[in-house]
């Protein structure tokens, strides 16, 4: 085991492991480290690379000793373990990590807003023939889509308020609406690629939310 691998130092241990900087001090990093480590970990990678960063950095468990609780070869775990890390260093998970999450939202939030807004004004008075007569819209991001009338079956998923990698795993699946995860079994969503027992159960408190339950069979 590494000698940096000390449990005492979670969540700090896994920012040297990305960085590879044992010199890296709680206060160098962002006030909201340890919820953006959270959101990455939950959002960005898979459930079982998530859990073998927890137990070897949460817990300080040998890679031997992770792959017991699996069922796998230590090799094997190391292996899911660098793929994590590597993961965790890609810019923009990295940036969320380096800068906060706080931070990085609102800088993106602004570049978005800036640009989609410029870009749907001017594409709007090409397709709609006004040529350079475009007088002030106001932000369509300021305006809220009202759902209240439609039936809870044909509504979006994203009334569920799902976090990024639950929502990728059903968008990939092509459940697009909260209907068809009525109409599936909770061992049918266990078998879409990367939905695992965490998010399955987060699908299950977002659909209490409504009164929705999911079918056991």
């Amino acid at each position: 085991m590494s000698k940096w691998v000390d449990k005492n130092e979670w969540p700090f241990n896994v920012y040297k492991a990305i960085t590879r900087d044992d010199e890296v001090t709680e206060e160098s990093l962002p006030a909201d480290y340890r919820g953006a480590l959270e959101y990455v970990l939950i959002s960005t990678i898979t459930d079982r690379e998530e859990q073998v960063l927890r137990y070897r950095y949460q817990m300080a468990l040998t890679y031997r000793a992770i792959g017991e609780k699996f069922g796998l070869q230590s090799e094997r775990i190391r292996q899911i373990h660098d793929k994590a890390i590597r993961k965790l260093r890609h810019p923009a998970r990295f940036a969320l990590l380096r800068y906060g999450v706080v931070a990085q939202m609102e800088r993106y939030r602004e570049s978005c807003r800036e640009l989609f807004y410029n870009q749907g004004y001017k594409e709007g008075f090409r397709n709609g023939g006004m040529g350079a007569q475009a007088p002030l819209l106001s932000n369509p991001y300021q305006q809220q889509e009202d759902d209240s009338t439609i039936p809870i079956e044909e509504a979006s998923v994203n009334i569920l308020d799902l976090s990024v990698r639950l929502y990728n795993c059903l968008r990939r699946a092509n459940i697009n609406t909260v209907g068809q995860l009525l109409d599936l079994s909770k061992e049918s969503l266990l078998r879409i690629r990367n939905l695992g027992w965490h998010s399955l159960q987060e699908l299950e408190m977002k659909m209490e939310k409504y009164n929705l339950v999911l079918r056991e069979e």
